[in-house]
């Protein structure tokens, strides 16, 4: 239900080592769900319910440069994923300033295999170029 949004936020410039390549400014993300809210007054409520957009994460301030690494760790339901889907677009910014350079990979925890040949699984639709499926298989 998200509007479609452009990936391309560098305008296709590559990131290069003098760059920033992610900055996130007092931002606030939104999965977009909704909760109701009771407006309350000295304990007693009003009667009135508004929808409101509940942020999941929120003052997140990141900067990060051409080749920093960023290890994102916690418990069960701090926000880690919301802060990854957050940097990759993947949430509604509700406020801030949202910058990201270059392109960024992703890799879940759970992994996600379909049914094909391991070749196919491991190229994901690209052309097949052996030097570098090699390569990629030997990384792994």
């Amino acid at each position: 239900m998200m509007e479609e949004v452009d990936s391309s936020s560098a305008n296709g410039k590559q990131a290069n080592p003098k760059d920033v390549c992610i900055d996130l400014n007092n931002c606030a993300y939104s999965w977009g769900y909704t909760q109701k809210k009771e407006d309350i007054v000295n304990n007693k409520k009003l009667g009135s319910v508004e929808n409101v957009e509940a942020s999941v994460i929120e003052n997140i301030n990141l900067k990060m440069e051409y080749n920093d690494t960023l290890v994102v760790a916690g418990r069960i339901g701090t926000g880690k994923t919301s802060l990854l889907y957050s940097i990759m677009n993947e949430t509604i910014k509700k406020t801030g300033d949202h910058k990201v350079l270059g392109s960024i990979a992703y890799v879940e925890q759970e992994p996600f295999i379909f049914s094909g040949t391991v070749v196919e699984n491991i190229t994901f639709g690209l052309i097949y170029n052996k030097e570098r499926f090699e390569a990629s298989v030997k990384a792994a």
